[in-house]
């Protein structure tokens, strides 16, 4: 997968490129997609940008984390996800996705 400079955007922070993602990928009342437990910016990004938040509960097995991989197509297809966005590693859990 080759990366284009041109596709490139310079962000403040983490927290500002959330807002700018869902605003960017989505429209009003769409859906978007979050593994929780997760960093309480990812919430307010979808929430505060009039989006609906839909969430996807990671597993936690012996203190690994991983994902449900029947609930989280489940969620996309139930509510017609238009954007999933993923974090890595993963804030709180410290899951590194493969």
């Amino acid at each position: 997968y080759e990366v284009k400079k041109e596709w490139m955007r310079f962000s403040t922070g983490v927290v500002t490129a959330l807002y700018w993602f869902v605003n960017a990928f989505t429209k009003l009342d769409e859906s978007v997609l979050l593994l929780t437990p997760v960093y309480y910016p990812f919430h307010n990004a979808v929430k505060d940008t009039g989006r609906k938040l839909v969430t996807c509960g990671l597993v936690n097995e012996n203190g690994k984390y991983h994902i449900d991989f029947d609930a989280f197509e489940k969620s996309i297809v139930d509510n017609d996800v238009k954007l999933f966005i993923q974090c890595s590693p993963h804030n709180p859990v410290g899951r590194v996705w493969t």
